[in-house]
């Protein structure tokens, strides 16, 4: 059976910005690549924008590129690169978190904390939240 992938790039409104249908056998990291090179062709301005992406986005290769097109982006750090159980042991032996508060209104909304590291040329942050371990 032949299987197709949607890709959509959207503001933070939803409205449509770029988009393609690929080979359901592409992998997402290889379209995350193809869609940061096309970020100049756009008529967005890198300066203006944050790329938000799943795991897949974070490859050596993505970071290297995203960083030469000066590209600021949001995404989960994958347990593949050794550095993300480094820097939630940091977060926690330092314990400078700031309050980001809950990011939707009501009774069981999540709070969250996050504990910054600007030092590293890509800045990270670690993020916490005593929701799912209430949620049990």
């Amino acid at each position: 059976m032949k299987q197709l992938k949607f890709g959509l790039m959207v503001t933070n409104e939803g409205f449509p910005v770029s988009g393609d249908v690929t080979s359901g056998n592409q992998s997402d990291n290889v379209w995350n690549r193809k869609i940061i090179d096309e970020f100049h062709v756009s008529f967005l301005e890198t300066w203006d924008v944050s790329y938000v992406a799943d795991s897949a986005l974070i490859t050596e290769e993505n970071v290297r590129l995203m960083d030469a097109k000066k590209v600021r982006f949001i995404s989960h750090l994958p347990g593949r690169f050794n550095l993300e159980q480094e820097l939630i042991e940091r977060a926690w032996k330092e314990g400078k978190w700031r309050s980001c508060g809950p990011m939707v209104k009501g009774k069981k909304a999540a709070t969250y904390w996050t504990e910054p590291f600007p030092d590293n040329r890509t800045p990270f942050r670690v993020l916490y939240s005593l929701f799912l371990k209430f949620a049990r």
